[in-house]
């Protein structure tokens, strides 16, 4: 029997791909349990929430502190023995994503796969994000969250710090590598991401989140070598 997989999705006015997302995920061949946090929409994304309710484990409309707080509340919700969280733009890349994942999980603390950047695209931003684990996470966020699984169990009781905007995501995944969570790599596709990500958009504020989570979480050669490398990571985003 494979186990219970939770979905997360934070809303907030995302009416024209919110019905997409859903159904990617009520098609799922893997036994589901869907969580929605709305922050409080008025687009008419309730009016499509309200039409697949039936399939909605949890529901809950309102305010919140950004995408990474309504991510913590569904969390505090969650009952599956992995999570998942999945954009309000993105969709799962078909229907046997999950099944497929879970077909061997016993050592895994993360499952990570495959994800596509669909356009219209930052020029450089790549299409195909694929997962890596190890040392390169020092340099760059190498893990795409709608690429991942987590264990349950491994995760912290509030996965992401609201102190970071932008990354709290990466955050997560360097404070998960710190401590030597064993992660599965796959060459399943897992998801088809849209372009509107809080972490889409290369002004100085993400790399200046980038730089506390760094100093926060990395080793003291490390930190030193962000002093050059974040500079040039940012100069080459702009050109």
């Amino acid at each position: 029997m494979q186990p219970l997989v939770t979905v997360i999705i934070p809303v907030f006015n995302a009416a024209k791909t919110l019905e997409a997302t859903l159904k990617s995920v009520i098609q799922q061949t893997a036994t589901t349990e869907i969580v929605v946090i709305d922050g409080g929409s008025t687009d008419g994304s309730l009016d499509i929430i309200n039409t697949y309710i039936t399939h909605i484990a949890t529901f809950v409309t309102e305010s919140d502190l950004g995408v990474y707080d309504a991510m913590n509340k569904g969390f505090s919700k969650a009952k599956g023995d992995f999570i998942y969280f999945l954009g309000a733009d993105d969709q799962l890349h078909d229907s046997t994503v999950f099944s497929r994942l879970l077909a061997d999980v016993e050592q895994a603390d993360l499952i990570a796969g495959i994800v596509q950047q669909m356009p219209p695209r930052h020029p450089r931003i790549k299409e195909w994000n694929n997962p890596e684990w190890n040392w390169k996470l020092n340099l760059r966020h190498t893990l795409h969250h709608q690429g991942v699984l987590y264990r349950r169990t491994v995760m912290p009781e509030v996965p992401f710090d609201i102190r970071y905007k932008i990354l709290a995501d990466y955050a997560l995944h360097l404070s998960l590598f710190k401590t030597g969570r064993r992660v599965r790599i796959s060459d399943i596709h897992i998801a088809d991401c849209g372009s509107e990500g809080i972490s889409k958009t290369f002004d100085s504020n993400l790399y200046k989140e980038e730089w506390q989570i760094k100093k926060n979480l990395l080793s003291l050669p490390w930190k030193f070598f962000q002093l050059f490398w974040l500079p040039l990571k940012y100069l080459y985003k702009q050109f």
